[in-house]
C-alpha cells in the first residue's frame, strides 16, 4: 500500500470518527480494504550468492544478486561481484521492475523476483570464447542485437582469451555484458544489447 493510500484511510477513519457516523462495520472495512492492499503489494527481499569465475579461469569470486523493497515493485536489483577477501569487483543497482515484464500490479512475490534472480545465475556466468564474432556496427546490432563499448582490436583479443565474462538485463528487453578489467582492476561493460 502506498503511503498515500494509508494515509487516506487513517483520514477517513479519522474524520468518521469525530463525527460520530463510524460503525464498527465502517471502521472494519477500512482495515480490512488496509490488509488487501498490503498482500496486493508486498514487499520483498530476496537474495541469492554463488561463487563464479570473474578475474580469470582459476580464482573463483562471489557473486550476490539481491531484490528488496517495499513494496516489490518499487525494490531495487543490486548485482555485486566481490573478490573473496571482499574487494568490489563490479557494482550494478538498478530500480527492479524494469527488468521484468510483469505488469506491476502482477508481481507474484517471491516468484518473479526469485525468477530473475535464477536467470541471471543460471545465464550470467559467461565465456568470452562463445562471443560472436565482430562485425562492422549495424550488421553486428543486426544479427546480435549488440553493440560494441570497446574497440575492435580489444573485441577480439577478448573473444578469442577465453576469459570469463558476465551477462546481466539492464531492462527486460535489455542487457551488458562485463569483463574484469585488470588496468583498472575492477570489471567494465564492453557490450551492451537490446531489442
Amino acid at each position: 500500500m502506498t503511503r498515500y493510500n494509508q494515509h487516506r484511510c487513517y483520514l477517513v477513519l479519522f474524520l468518521a470518527l469525530i463525527s460520530g457516523g463510524c460503525s464498527e462495520q465502517k471502521a472494519d472495512k477500512v482495515a480490512s480494504e488496509n490488509q488487501r492492499q498490503v498482500k496486493k503489494y508486498p514487499s520483498c527481499r530476496i537474495e541469492k550468492t554463488a561463487e563464479l569465475h570473474f578475474r580469470n579461469n582459476t580464482e573463483k569470486d562471489s557473486l550476490r544478486i539481491e531484490i528488496a523493497g517495499n513494496p516489490c515493485y518499487e525494490a531495487t536489483l543490486r548485482i555485486l561481484i566481490k573478490t573473496k577477501n571482499g574487494k568490489d569487483l563490479y557494482r550494478y543497482e538498478a530500480p527492479f521492475k524494469p527488468h521484468t515484464a510483469v505488469p506491476w500490479e502482477d508481481i507474484e512475490v517471491p516468484k518473479d523476483p526469485e525468477a530473475l534472480i535464477n536467470r541471471i545465475l543460471v545465464e550470467g556466468p559467461k565465456a568470452s570464447a562463445n562471443l560472436p564474432p565482430y562485425l562492422p556496427k549495424e550488421e553486428f546490432y543486426g544479427k546480435y542485437y549488440n553493440e560494441l563499448v570497446i574497440d575492435r582490436d580489444s573485441y577480439e583479443h577478448l573473444r578469442i582469451s577465453g576469459r570469463p565474462v558476465f551477462w546481466h538485463p539492464t531492462h527486460y528487453e535489455e542487457w551488458s555484458y562485463v569483463v574484469y578489467d585488470e588496468k583498472q582492476e575492477k570489471g567494465i561493460v564492453f557490450m551492451k544489447g537490446g531489442l
